[in-house]
């Protein structure tokens, strides 16, 4: 069995709780699982490329969790998930995360944002914001390019960034992007209706801020909301053309070199 047939077969497994109803368990595994065969090929081309075996890993906007369970089981060493909404003890993520951590000892959750996430020194060899780096500061993002405070809002927090890095460090953003072809038609988007385009930035904005920061060997590819249903869907769907097309999605790889 391979490790991709091992990942599914764990989250249908754990989701198979049914006879434990004193947990939430059951219930949370099962909502990530009614889906985990696109959940894994979403991951596994969120890490492409990316060694996680003996690394250190920070998950900036854990959510669910499911990026820090699937580096921990690809081998990661340590896996800090930081998500402010999974901070309380009754809620979904962090109950998930909790039982993630059960599970991969390796794998802690702290309930804070970045901003206010203390590393105690740590650096990191790898560091994720899979639909987060928006939501780091809403109205900055909003205002990115038209306002200094948001402009210098966000190089804080691009600055602690790389303060958190490695040599060497893989940083990885998965995000929506500023537009797509429905609305730039000045019609709905048939495949996605919870985007708030407005919300969203371009890539290439990212990339550029994140260079002044010593990120370095940008890398964009695209990705279609059809193109996470196997190796034939990737291929055939996730590229610039049909992302734009459904979701218009991109995930930006650079690297940090450390002076």
């Amino acid at each position: 069995m391979s490790e991709y047939e091992e990942l599914v077969r764990y989250l249908r497994d754990s989701a198979d709780d049914s006879k434990s109803p004193s947990t939430q368990r059951a219930k949370l595994l099962n909502h990530i699982s009614s889906a985990e065969e696109r959940l894994v090929n979403d991951t596994t081309n969120l890490f492409k490329g990316i060694d996680l075996s003996g690394k250190r890993v920070l998950d900036v906007g854990a959510g669910n969790g499911f990026q820090s369970l699937y580096a921990a089981y690809y081998g990661a060493d340590e896996v800090v998930a930081i998500d402010p909404l999974g901070s309380g003890s009754e809620s979904v993520n962090g109950t998930l995360l909790g039982q993630i951590a059960v599970d991969y000892p390796q794998v802690s959750h702290v309930g804070t944002t970045l901003q206010d996430y203390n590393n105690k020194g740590k650096k990191f060899d790898c560091i994720i914001l899979k639909n987060s780096i928006n939501h780091l500061d809403e109205q900055a993002c909003i205002q990115l390019q038209s306002s200094r405070s948001a402009w210098e809002s966000y190089n804080k927090m691009f600055s602690k960034l790389k303060s958190l890095s490695s040599n060497g460090c893989d940083l990885v953003v998965r995000d929506a992007s500023h537009t797509d072809f429905w609305l730039d038609m000045g019609v709905s988007n048939p495949f996605i209706t919870s985007i708030d385009r407005d919300k969203h930035q371009p890539p290439e904005v990212w990339a550029n801020m994140l260079a002044k920061h010593g990120f370095t060997d940008p890398s964009i590819r695209w990705v279609s909301i059809f193109g996470q249903l196997g190796h034939l869907s990737n291929r055939i769907f996730n590229s610039k053309v049909m992302s734009y097309l459904t979701s218009n999605v991109f995930v930006l790889h650079m690297k940090t070199i450390q002076k």
